[in-house]
């Protein structure tokens, strides 16, 4: 039997047809719509992205590859990955103190054919001790303030005497003690050397030395007698065999010679006086001509 609804005013003409819509359809489409939506959000998304990290990076965000520098004399081959052409990073490397004798008088020995360098304000002054050779060189220089003295002799025969080094110190004949301080090598003259010490015949009081030394002479503490002299290397001709011994050095004063000498304190702050450190640098000046 077929009914028919007649409470709906469209069911009561069978001529008309109702289609109503299918619910699976419209699920389909709002699910379309969706995927639509979440692509678009998550597309524009991705570009707005890309387009930010592609624009330049501040210099303060970015950080320089690190890089390996091959000297330019060496056969290492530049690190894969680096600049070979940067420019190197020179490490502060300490300069050498200046040369205190740079611009001193030099005074040059004909006999020795050597030279040594002096400050302007030393003067030159006749020696005290002189050669016992005829022809030789020699030239002491004083220091401004008069306290301090060098003596340069070219050709000199030995002093003579001796010492017994077996007697107890403070003998007549026994050899004093030397104590070596310092002892530089000049550059200028190789095999020599400025040698500082003191010199006692009691260990009471002390005498202080500072004179140039050969390999031969005195370079280490011990009982000795002390005269002062190197061999020379072009003094022959005065002496006419052999070259001969020379003499270049600070002689002891007056007043550690006659006077009742300097106790050990004394005799070791001697040697921190701003004059004889600069003595010891006119020794050290000494150069043969080459």
């Amino acid at each position: 039997m077929y009914l028919m609804d007649t409470s709906n005013p469209l069911n009561s003409n069978p001529d008309i047809q109702v289609n109503y819509p299918n619910p699976n359809k419209t699920n389909f489409y709002l699910l379309v719509i969706v995927v639509l939506l979440l692509l678009i959000i998550v597309g524009g998304g991705a570009f707005i992205l890309g387009r930010y990290f592609s624009f330049p990076k501040p210099l303060a965000e970015i950080t320089p590859p690190v890089t390996t520098n091959t000297p330019a004399n060496s056969n290492q081959a530049p690190t894969p990955g680096t600049f070979s052409n940067l420019t190197d990073v020179k490490t502060p490397v300490s300069q050498a103190p200046a040369d205190e004798t740079a611009n001193w008088k030099t005074y040059y020995s004909p006999v020795e054919k050597a030279s040594f360098r002096y400050p302007s304000d030393w003067a030159i002054i006749d020696s005290d001790l002189e050669s016992n050779l005829l022809g030789a060189d020699q030239v002491a220089l004083l220091s401004p303030s008069g306290t301090v003295k060098i003596n340069w002799i070219s050709a000199i025969n030995g002093f003579g005497g001796g010492c017994d080094v077996n007697v107890p110190l403070g003998s007549s004949v026994g050899c004093p003690l030397f104590t070596l301080l310092e002892k530089t090598p000049i550059k200028g003259a190789p095999g020599l050397f400025v040698v500082s010490g003191t010199m006692t015949g009691d260990n009471k009081t002390f005498r202080t030395v500072v004179a140039v030394q050969d390999e031969n002479g005195i370079l280490e503490t011990g009982r000795v007698a002390w005269f002062g002299l190197f061999q020379g290397r072009n003094n022959k001709s005065v002496s006419g065999q052999d070259n001969t011994t020379a003499i270049f050095s600070i002689p002891m004063t007056k007043e550690q010679v006659n006077g009742p000498g300097l106790n050990k304190t004394e005799a070791a702050a001697y040697f921190n006086k701003p004059e004889v450190k600069q003595a010891k640098l006119i020794l050290e000046s000494l150069s043969y001509t080459k």
